[in-house]
């Protein structure tokens, strides 16, 4: 009777690792989920102020703001 008191025991808790298992993959998964948005979010976002700043220099350059400059510390 014991034995199989422990038997149905050890299936409960299989069965318990198994869900807990498949809660923390679920839960790992919308963490990666939820991670790989942000970086892609914060690499569009680094690139759009880079290109904004590129774009600033190739004004300024233009305009001779930063040349004079570069030509002065040359």
């Amino acid at each position: 009777i014991i034995t199989i008191h422990i038997n149905i025991i050890c299936k409960k808790l299989k069965s318990f690792e198994a869900l807990r298992l498949l809660i923390i993959f679920k839960f790992q998964f919308k963490l990666t989920v939820i991670y790989v948005a942000f970086v892609i979010l914060i690499i569009t976002f680094t690139s759009f102020t880079l290109f904004i700043f590129l774009n600033n220099v190739k004004y300024y350059s233009r305009h001779g703001y930063l040349l004079s400059k570069f030509n002065a510390n040359n």
